[in-house]
């Protein structure tokens, strides 16, 4: 019988704190969650905050709660079995591939299949933010194996997600656009929306086109051409949108807009 973490019960907590409409919304949602779980574990309690206010954008503030929750950067407060899902939502919150290798570890310590997804999807999202297109599709792959076979169905959808961007990317769209709809199909079971990938929601309507444009693979100067503008009005408007989508590439924006199967 496959093994399964004890996140596997995480999807019906996620769906009823994090997914309702609104930022504010998920927040508020996400703090009567933790407060309503906290007699069964507080740290845990605090980690589905963390995840609420990383829902609702506020990455700083989500990296804060989940660390203070925590203990710190070892996660000592946290049961193993958890630390690898708390890692993943710290690279979510930081893009950084320090919590990734720490992911890396706790989910070799635990053995379990899920927390070796968490870790995988973990590390998918630092290579897609760095624009390592074909790694992120890789551990993405690996990811989703690791989520189906611990039954882990909202979070084989959110590794669905980032391979399908990853591989509309990299141009086998056919096969990018079919694994969006996949993943489309297990969020709506999960009775959970598709998400917005992070940050497009920022954009203003004229960098969504440059954005686009970009992840078209079209360079600054036949962005600017096509939309009619200077060039360097198109520099000023990608590096907005670089650090709106928190990447440092023009890959990393193609990735961030395949996701959504433009």
């Amino acid at each position: 019988m496959p093994s399964r973490s004890p996140g596997v019960t995480r999807g019906c907590l996620t769906v009823e704190s994090d997914y309702i409409n609104g930022a504010d919304g998920r927040w508020r949602a996400g703090g009567r969650r933790g407060r309503a779980i906290e007699g069964w574990h507080p740290t845990i309690a605090r980690l589905r905050v963390g995840h609420a206010l990383l829902a609702a954008g506020e990455k700083e503030a989500a990296a804060a709660e989940m660390l203070s929750a925590a203990g710190g950067a070892l996660l000592p407060k946290v049961p193993l079995v958890y630390r690898a899902e708390m890692y993943e939502l710290l690279v979510q919150a930081t893009g950084s591939a320090e919590w990734a290798e720490h992911a890396s570890t706790a989910a070799d310590q635990a053995g379990l299949a899920g927390c070796l997804g968490f870790a995988d999807l973990a590390w998918a999202q630092v290579h897609q933010a760095r624009g390592e297109l074909a790694k992120a599709e890789e551990r993405a792959a690996r990811a989703v194996r690791r989520f189906d076979t611990a039954g882990q169905r909202l979070e084989e959808a959110r590794a669905r997600l980032t391979r399908g961007a990853a591989l509309v990317s990299l141009g086998s769209r056919a096969e990018g656009e079919a694994e969006l709809r996949r993943a489309q199909g297990l969020f709506a079971a999960c009775g959970a929306p598709m998400p917005a990938q992070d940050g497009l929601d920022a954009l203003t309507s004229r960098e969504r086109q440059v954005a686009q444009l970009v992840g078209e693979g079209l360079t600054n100067r036949q962005v600017a051409r096509q939309l009619r503008m200077a060039e360097k009005t198109v520099e000023g408007h990608l590096s907005r949108i670089f650090a709106k989508l928190g990447v440092r590439s023009r890959a990393g924006v193609a990735a961030q807009v395949g996701r959504l199967g433009r």
